[in-house]
């Protein structure tokens, strides 16, 4: 197959080209692979990394689970006031939030004992 000259640009008036090796290109995409292959594949794959999440991980009893989220609750509460006291302007506002920040944290720390191994 001989090149074909693809244009790759202009300038003041002046066109520049580029010759381009040409190729086949099939006249459908199934010409290749038999259609539907490429979802199955994902499919597989989904299915096998969810076969591997569920070996790996136990099931949390309903007072584990509540515990997981009351924690998970806090951490993101305690990252937005941390972000909101970044963005304030105003001292009593930022007084407010962080007495907040205070009381979050140590909301944090009395979960953190409870889930801690009791000796």
């Amino acid at each position: 197959m001989r090149p074909v000259q693809r244009q790759i640009g202009r300038y003041r008036g002046k066109h520049y080209w580029q010759e381009v090796p040409a190729v086949a290109e099939p006249a459908h995409y199934t010409d290749f692979m038999a259609r539907g292959w490429e979802s199955k594949s994902v499919e597989a794959q989904q299915s096998e990394a969810l076969e591997k999440s569920n070996e790996s991980k136990r099931r949390l009893t309903a007072e584990e689970a509540a515990r997981v989220r009351e924690k998970e609750t806090l951490r993101l509460a305690r990252q937005r006031l941390v972000q909101q006291i970044e963005s304030t302007q105003n001292p009593r506002h930022r007084k407010l939030l962080g007495d907040s920040l205070a009381e979050l944290e140590k909301k944090l720390d009395e979960v953190g004992k409870r889930d801690s191994p009791r000796v």
